[in-house]
């Protein structure tokens, strides 16, 4: 499967397993983070894949492959002005995306398995975006295909 499916199932999964709106999830723009009134998220390729031949077919001329694409997801949070709120969004994006990723390891039938590797958070990272700040909550995702 091209790595277009793997995004597509990545997108379905939040939105459909996550508390994440269509319009809160993008893999091409940043331009949703300064429409939303509490956070967007933000997935991409990241780093190097690793493709590995697994089978062979036939007389050895075609093979199946096995894929390892790694991701980098930004959840970017609003802040309103009420610190405490905000360090309660902050908690709850980072069990969120963790909830949310495990209830669909197969991404919506795309991926053979995706596992969440690590979530960050660094409260010195913040941005302004259309008049309003944001903090940002990272999480990095394996995925495997065949």
């Amino acid at each position: 499967m091209p790595i277009t499916n793997i995004r597509n199932g990545l997108i379905a999964t939040l939105t459909s397993c996550g508390p994440y709106a269509a319009n809160e999830v993008s893999s091409c723009d940043y331009g949703i983070i300064g429409n939303v009134s509490g956070s967007a998220i933000i997935v991409h390729p990241d780093g190097e894949s690793s493709i590995r031949g697994s089978t062979f077919s036939g007389k050895g001329t075609t093979k199946t492959q096995y894929i390892t694409w790694n991701w980098i997801g930004e959840i970017y949070i609003r802040f309103t002005g009420d610190p405490t709120k905000f360090l309660g969004d902050v908690y709850s994006a980072m069990d969120d995306i963790q909830t949310t990723l495990n209830k669909d390891v197969k991404l919506n039938n795309t991926a053979c398995n995706a596992a969440l590797t690590g979530i960050s958070y660094n409260i010195r990272e913040g941005y302004d975006i259309e008049g309003h700040d944001f903090g940002v909550v990272r999480f990095s995702l394996e995925t495997v295909e065949f």
